[in-house]
């Protein structure tokens, strides 16, 4: 695999590990601040922006594996081929009616 993909791959997969760090993290604050006393909109703004914050400095430190990335990648292509090399069954309850 060329380093260009494999690095585009492994800024995918940052991304979504930042996205799911941030709704966890969201969530829980929010559930959190509930318990206390009724929230408001500036509240839950702050809330958001210190989430976003958080899992940024938390994504640094995640290590994404190579080998993972190249069979993820692998299986894909392997699914594209069988699609276009499988022909597409045709409903025969249409051509009845």
């Amino acid at each position: 695999m060329k380093k260009s993909k494999l690095k585009s791959l492994k800024k995918a997969e940052r991304k979504t590990a930042q996205k799911d760090i941030k709704t966890g993290l969201l969530t829980a604050i929010t559930e959190a601040a509930a318990a206390f006393g009724k929230g408001s909109k500036k509240l839950n703004k702050q809330i958001e922006k210190s989430a976003k914050q958080l899992s940024k400095i938390l994504v640094k430190d995640v290590t994404i594996d190579k080998a993972a990335l190249q069979s993820k990648d692998e299986e894909a292509k392997a699914e594209k081929i069988l699609k276009e090399t499988t022909p597409a069954k045709e409903d025969i309850t249409a051509s009845v009616s």
